[in-house]
């Protein structure tokens, strides 16, 4: 129970929080645990495989909030995708190391982005769900936040195929020192 209760103000108070170097592995149980039964509920496999030890420059609470974004969308997605052929959704999450820097990437087999929409997922209050059905700042939140640690998110989608999210985070605060302007401000769509 104290580690439930503990979770719960770790998502609902998300600030309050400098950055430091947090293990991958020990962020994401938390997120888990918030969309288990969703997972559980709308039959969505899960595929984690992070590099054991990687760690990134991130505020813990706000990282896990958005991670909890991120699979939350590809729940979301998912249940709007009529799967045939055998295939079932699938949410599959991976990282690695580059150099200095800590990439995350979130896929998921779901519809996809329709490519007039890519270029404006992480504007403010854009959105593609009903009304009522979200806000259209999650990514634009997210966004923000990975940018404050000094990383870029890039997004790639084939429609009907796979939706794809690449965070690309300093692994350090040696390596948060040293990013430049120019790539905290880079987003490839």
């Amino acid at each position: 129970m104290n580690t439930i209760v503990s979770n719960l103000r770790t998502f609902t108070h998300p600030g309050g929080q400098a950055s430091e170097e947090v293990e991958l592995a020990d962020i994401f149980k938390v997120p888990l645990q918030f969309v288990s039964n969703d997972l559980k509920e709308k039959n969505i496999s899960l595929k984690l495989t992070l590099v054991p030890g990687q760690r990134a420059w991130a505020s813990r609470n706000n990282f896990i909030t958005v991670v909890v974004n991120f699979l939350e969308n590809a729940i979301d997605a998912l249940s709007e995708k009529k799967f045939a052929d055998g295939t079932g959704p699938e949410i599959a999450i991976s990282s690695r190391l580059e150099g200095d820097r800590s990439l995350i990437i979130f896929r998921d087999n779901g519809p996809g982005i329709a490519p007039e929409n890519l270029p404006k997922i992480f504007d403010p209050f854009f959105t593609t769900k009903e009304i009522g059905k979200g806000t259209g700042l999650g990514l634009s939140i997210c966004f923000g936040i990975v940018r404050g640690y000094g990383g870029t998110i890039t997004a790639a989608s084939e429609p009907g195929q796979f939706c794809e999210f690449t965070l690309d985070l300093p692994a350090s605060a040696e390596a948060a020192a040293k990013t430049t302007p120019e790539h905290a401000e880079s987003i490839q769509l």
